[in-house]
């Protein structure tokens, strides 16, 4: 058993996951984003598959994109031809890649049969300005960041990976005499272990120190739900409607992305319903802004982008 507590993220793991790049009001994991939950992606081929753009190609991102947004970058390469295969973290303090600071994480060559065996490296994305994430991993050669984490303003963490630190930090096996037949032993390496446990034990955190949920509410998790604001981005005002299932006292306010408090919409007891506010922003500079409602000690957050 690889760990002694229970966590609760969106752990997404391939190439090519269908995670959004841009757009991401229809993605299935926003409404669990949006209440502080934490995402794990793995993708070498993310910027790929949300663009199909041309190799080497690079794909800035602004704020209201997802991948600003979630993640916090500015620019991305598509399938660079530069790859590295050896990644170092410059903080020996960093909670996820730490003591890869002086003996780095190294994918390639892999091990088979007590020899040392190079097999196709195939390109990656990765991040050429990482924006407000804070890089973990970056290639021996390029420089360029492989793996970030960041913590959005509403306090949810997110991890990207560009490199599969799972199975190509693997140890390989041969499935017969001819070694360019080869297969992945079971189980991961030391290392790969250890990045995911620091993922995990390190940054996220255990289910139980979450804020996410609590256990002793008198409001259920599934007992109110906060829409998104319509229209998204907006100018200058916008509406935002909640449902509450059982009779409540229900709080929702409107803060900028330094937790400043800009905006009263409701304080007060409400009634079983639905209810629908209107947001104001003509005083107030473009940008986004965090809707959050809490009734019962239990919060939900939706992001609004202002655009004047």
């Amino acid at each position: 058993m690889l760990f002694d507590h229970p966590w609760i993220l969106v752990f997404l793991y391939g190439n090519g996951t269908g995670v959004p790049l841009f757009d991401y009001d229809e993605w299935p994991w926003m409404d669990y984003l949006d209440q502080r939950g934490d995402l794990l992606l793995i993708d070498p081929e993310y910027v790929y598959h949300a663009t199909h753009g041309d190799r080497n190609d690079v794909v800035e991102v602004q704020e209201g994109d997802f991948a600003h947004d979630v993640f916090g970058f500015e620019e991305l390469i598509v399938n660079a031809e530069d790859q590295d295969t050896v990644y170092y973290c410059d903080d020996p303090v960093d909670p996820i890649g730490g003591s890869f600071s002086s003996t780095p994480f190294d994918v390639y060559p892999a091990r088979v049969l007590g020899a040392l065996y190079n097999y196709q490296i195939r390109p990656s994305d990765y991040v050429i300005e990482q924006g407000d994430a804070i890089g973990v991993f970056y290639g021996e050669n390029n420089g360029y960041y492989y793996a970030t984490r960041y913590v959005r303003p509403d306090g949810g963490k997110s991890v990207f990976f560009a490199f599969d630190f799972l199975s190509q930090g693997a140890e390989l096996t041969s499935l017969g005499s001819d070694t360019t037949k080869m297969g992945i032993q079971a189980g991961m390496t030391p290392d790969a272990i250890a990045v995911f446990k620091n993922i995990l034990t390190g940054y996220i955190g255990p289910y139980e120190s979450t804020t996410l949920f609590s256990s002793s509410l008198d409001v259920q998790p599934n007992s109110f739900h906060l829409d998104r604001n319509v229209p998204n981005p907006f100018n200058p005002s916008t509406q935002v409607s909640f449902e509450l299932l059982t009779p409540g006292r229900v709080s929702v306010k409107v803060y900028n992305v330094t937790g400043q408090e800009v905006a009263t919409l409701f304080e007060g007891s409400v009634a079983a319903g639905t209810r629908t506010l209107i947001f104001d922003g003509s005083g107030l500079a473009s940008g986004v802004y965090l809707c959050r409602m809490e009734a019962g000690g239990i919060v939900q957050t939706r992001k609004m982008l202002l655009v004047k």
